[in-house]
């Protein structure tokens, strides 16, 4: 198996870099009931898919 390229790690522009920083300071939390989050995305991603 292949070492990882070290650039596939590096941001590509300010917004991930920050998102990246973000993490790093442990700034996320876990959503309590992530069966429903799951729910909600996809019924999201359909209601978009329709209006498109």
């Amino acid at each position: 198996m292949q070492k990882p390229d070290e650039s596939a790690f590096k941001p590509v522009d300010q917004e991930e870099r920050d998102l990246m920083e973000s993490i790093e300071r442990d700034e996320w939390q876990p959503v309590k009931d992530i069966e429903q989050e799951k729910a909600n995305a996809v019924m999201a991603a359909r209601n978009t898919h329709r209006k498109v």
